[in-house]
């Protein structure tokens, strides 16, 4: 089952979020492993006037900060069968990111958690830009 899936990469770490749960909740409920404490994501949320858990400018502020500490967010969208993966750079992280596809492949794909068709869009913070199937990205055994 394919649904809404997303997960937090870093390195070798891969953090599945429960299902319907957002990027930002993460964070939120566990701040530290993100490099921040629960008073500045209060902080951000404040600053931008809104309710903790709202889609707008904090959360952008801290999925930036998220990215930016070496982070990874990936999302699975059902339209398009497509995979949505945005880091800082993506020069310096391809090989976590092929290593987080190999993941999928191998370990979770028992579940149909990934095919080799599906559409891989990845982009960083500062324009780059890579599109291709999903086999493109899997690792050489």
């Amino acid at each position: 089952m394919r649904g809404r899936l997303g997960y937090w990469i870093k390195d070798e770490a891969v953090l599945k979020l429960e299902e319907s749960k957002s990027h930002v909740e993460a964070i939120i409920k566990n701040p530290t492993l993100f490099g921040m404490d629960h008073e500045e994501v209060h902080e951000a949320y404040q600053r931008h006037g809104e309710k903790l858990g709202l889609e707008g400018k904090a959360r952008e502020e801290l999925m930036k900060k998220a990215l930016i500490r070496g982070w990874i967010r990936v999302r699975f969208h059902m339209r398009g069968t497509r995979w949505s993966i945005q880091c800082c750079d993506l020069e310096k992280q391809m090989n976590t990111i092929k290593y987080f596809i190999s993941y999928l492949f191998d370990k979770e794909n028992d579940h149909k958690t990934i095919h080799e068709e599906d559409l891989v869009i990845v982009s960083d913070m500062e324009g780059g830009y890579e599109k291709a199937q999903a086999k493109r990205f899997r690792m050489p055994d």
